[in-house]
């Protein structure tokens, strides 16, 4: 049995199968892959009796469900509305032009309804760190520390 196939069937058996807790068994997928490969998911419709496009019908509805790999630095701009009154649309303009320099596994951006830190509005979350207060110096600190740690000058 190959690797992929045993944490199917030990999140699927973990939960004796049981239909009624897709959606946990969805999220202990994508806690350990860091997303929902393809692949996985098709051996997971088997393991759990389930159609695919069941499945996938569960996926698109949840917006916490990722179908690609993650980034090696993910960041979060929050743009609920203390964070869009303090122009975090602005800021991320700022973070997506600094970062182009980045091959594209390295950084994603994603724009997020709310990360609930409204007192340090404009907030980023970068790689599971929030930034808060944040400015156009503070973005270029950030970018400049995510450049450091890729190794890229400039």
């Amino acid at each position: 049995m190959l690797l992929q196939e045993l944490i199917s069937f030990s999140i699927a058996r973990s939960y004796g199968n049981d239909k009624t807790s897709i959606v946990q068994m969805l999220n202990d997928l994508q806690s350990h892959y860091g997303y929902l490969p393809k692949e996985e998911l098709v051996q997971f419709s088997k393991l759990v009796d389930l159609s695919l496009s069941k499945i996938w019908g569960i996926i698109t509805f949840y917006s916490h469900y990722k179908l690609t790999k993650p980034a090696k630095h993910p960041v979060q701009v929050c743009s609920g509305t203390a964070c869009h009154v303090r122009n975090s649309s602005l800021l991320k303009e700022v973070f997506e032009e600094k970062i182009r320099i980045l091959p594209e596994d390295a950084v994603s951006v994603e724009k997020v309804a709310c990360l609930g830190c409204c007192a340090l509005a404009p907030v980023f979350e970068a790689s599971g760190v929030i930034h808060g207060n944040m400015t156009k110096e503070k973005v270029e600190a950030l970018v400049n520390d995510i450049k450091l740690e890729e190794g890229v000058n400039g």
